[in-house]
């Protein structure tokens, strides 16, 4: 926790902010001190990912679903 609070200019905020989203369940802390959140919070975040790229694959900042990464590689041969 102490690392990532490092990469926020207002470590108090940050910190009430990671606070808060532990108290809720919502983001937890692994053995190996990494940041772990609730599969259905990763899954809107998926979904959000997918509705801003407006349906096309090649605009996702990111990919994670199998048919997705598959028509993105096979449209860059």
């Amino acid at each position: 926790k102490e690392e990532a609070l490092f990469f926020w200019e207002d470590h108090y905020a940050a910190d009430s902010a990671i606070n808060a989203l532990e108290s809720k369940s919502l983001l937890t802390m692994d053995v190996d001190n990494r940041f772990r959140m609730h599969g259905r919070i990763q899954d809107m975040g998926r979904w959000i990912v997918k509705e801003a790229g407006d349906l096309n694959p090649h605009m996702y900042s990111r990919l994670w679903d199998r048919d997705d990464v598959s028509k993105v590689l096979e449209d860059a041969k």
